[in-house]
């Protein structure tokens, strides 16, 4: 099992649980999940290799770009089949924030770990034109995004 798997898998399950006490508590309630990438999953990575902060722990920083697709498509997937197994509708965001990013930096200056205001619009559209009936419940690929 590869390194951190056992503790990915403990937070996707206490997803689903969270998932299904949200509707325990609130039966029928429409429910909308949206996957939001980190920094590195948004921008076209051209290097083989990327670097990574560790937040915590002593693990490796340095992983191989097609590992990093590989790690947010499965949650990608992962979070879908969750949300849509309890009846939520879900909707990835990467493919409206590929889109942006090409031209324009979409996180920082101040923080580069979250949307900057350009990219917090662009999800805002992306969630009001779900809500207003849009869209898929599916995943893209960022591997296919990144050329393999």
């Amino acid at each position: 099992m590869p390194e951190g798997a056992e503790e990915l898998e403990l937070s996707l399950w206490a997803d689903a649980q969270a998932f299904a006490l949200l509707r325990e508590r609130f039966p029928g309630t429409p429910t909308l999940v949206v996957y939001l990438p980190g920094p590195l999953s948004t921008y076209r990575l051209t290097s083989p290799e990327v670097d990574l902060q560790v937040q915590r722990g002593d693990g490796p920083t340095r992983f191989p770009r097609r590992a990093l697709a590989e790690l947010s498509d499965h949650l990608c997937r992962r979070i879908a089949e969750i949300t849509l197994a309890g009846d939520g509708e879900f909707v990835d965001l990467r493919p409206a924030l590929w889109e942006l990013a090409l031209h324009e930096p979409i996180h920082g200056p101040r923080d580069w770990k979250h949307l900057n205001r350009i990219g917090q619009e662009r999800l805002a559209e992306v969630v009001a034109t779900r809500l207003n009936g849009a869209g898929a419940d599916t995943c893209a690929s960022l591997r296919v995004h990144l050329g393999g």
